[in-house]
């Protein structure tokens, strides 16, 4: 892995909330699935699937552009 994409890595998961994060952690770490996510934290599987498109989403703009997308 280059310097670079260590860098944007460490950018992208900078830009994290707490329940960003967590979701993806346990989602692409220990690979719960998004009802077993909602019922750890104790959130809805709509808000974990949406956690999740939003994820998809800003790694996707970050990828594409090198920069931090806005936060939404």
């Amino acid at each position: 892995m280059s310097d670079k994409e260590v860098a944007d890595r460490e950018v992208f998961a900078e830009s994290l909330g707490r329940d960003e994060r967590l979701v993806m952690i346990l989602h692409y770490a220990e690979e719960l699935t998004p009802t077993e996510i909602g019922l750890v934290l104790e959130i809805s599987e709509g808000r974990v699937r949406s956690i999740l498109d939003t994820l998809r989403e800003r790694a996707t703009a970050l990828l594409r552009t090198g920069r931090r997308p806005a936060l939404a």
